[in-house]
């Protein structure tokens, strides 16, 4: 069984992480740094690095709002969206790459869910990932948080492989802005695959309680397609110098 806890490190404070590591002789020092969406860590979260670690993959999943006050941990997600800075979030994920490296992990990728897939795409173009998942990112090509970085400004820095999931009946993302997205790469000559789902939207591939977003058979394909995508990316190839 995998190894799943619950760690406190260090960012500005402390920040909870959920840290989930394949059995003994079942890892081969490959990992994922999950970015949760709007609602933060959710238990239909945890099912994700579950999976991974299944596969061979460990993650870690930090928490992105750790430096709110209790007040506004109970907000809905716009307004605890909207406190994020790219500067501490990109804290944030470095701490979480660094822990993830002192379990021995040296390959790594970096995936999020809507906001946690503007992260996602802002950390893959600047931070030292093999590559990149999407998951309905939210806002690329708006201000993002409070200092208005936009995560598109960032795309020509992008050259590792990017993977991307989007539901056709989403409005942000929508199917225009990931062909707008598509393009660019294309143009940049940045390696991804995209894929997009019918029947999906918002949110689909989280089965979270109380909502009902959640689209089994499109979940269930795109996590098969971002394992395989591990697979290519992470586990056939060797170990950066």
């Amino acid at each position: 069984m995998p190894d799943q806890h619950w760690a406190t490190l260090s960012s500005d404070g402390e920040m909870r992480a959920h840290v989930s590591l394949p059995s003994d002789g079942v890892g081969f020092g490959a990992g994922v740094v999950i970015i949760h969406g709007g609602w933060g860590i959710e238990n239909a979260l945890l099912l994700l690095p579950k999976r991974l670690c299944y596969a061979g993959y460990a993650a870690i999943i930090p928490d992105m709002y750790h430096r709110e006050t209790p007040e506004q941990a109970a907000e809905k997600p716009q307004p605890r969206i909207a406190r994020l800075t790219w500067a501490g979030a990109r804290r944030d994920i470095e701490t979480a790459a660094a822990h993830l490296r002192e379990h021995g992990v040296n390959r790594m990728a970096i995936l999020g869910f809507c906001m946690g897939g503007a992260l996602a795409f802002m950390g893959a173009a600047t931070l030292e990932f093999q590559t990149g998942v999407l998951f309905y990112p939210h806002e690329v090509f708006g201000p993002f948080g409070a200092d208005g970085v936009v995560p598109f400004s960032l795309a020509p820095q992008l050259k590792i492989p990017l993977l991307g999931h989007f539901g056709v009946e989403d409005k942000n993302p929508s199917p225009a802005d990931m062909r707008r997205l598509d393009e660019a790469l294309t143009a940049q000559g940045t390696p991804h695959q995209f894929y997009s789902y019918e029947g999906a939207g918002h949110g689909f591939a989280v089965a979270a309680e109380g909502r009902t977003s959640y689209r089994p058979i499109p979940s269930n394909i795109a996590y098969d397609r971002t394992i395989g995508w591990f697979d290519r990316h992470l586990r056939n190839v060797p170990a950066p110098v």
